[in-house]
């Protein structure tokens, strides 16, 4: 489920939860700032989902790690 196909809505693959967690970080926030924010989100539902897309979008070099905050790369 990291593509969507013609049986997965693009907001259910992790694809999709990565581009919500790219919407949320406008600013650098903890896992914890991140996970209060979109726990309630239908398509991320589990803390497992939002690990996924955080493991995705660091695999694609979009988000970094920096003294315990997550931010978007190059900024």
């Amino acid at each position: 489920m990291i593509l969507p196909t013609k049986h997965i809505n693009p907001l259910d693959s992790l694809l999709g939860v990565g581009a919500l967690i790219l919407e949320r970080l406008k600013t650098t926030k903890t896992v914890t700032q991140l996970w209060d924010e979109m726990r309630d989100s239908p398509q991320v539902v589990t803390f497992e989902r939002l690990v996924l897309g955080l493991d995705l979008l660091y695999m694609m070099g979009l988000v970094e790690l920096d003294g315990g905050v997550i931010r978007r790369a190059g900024k």
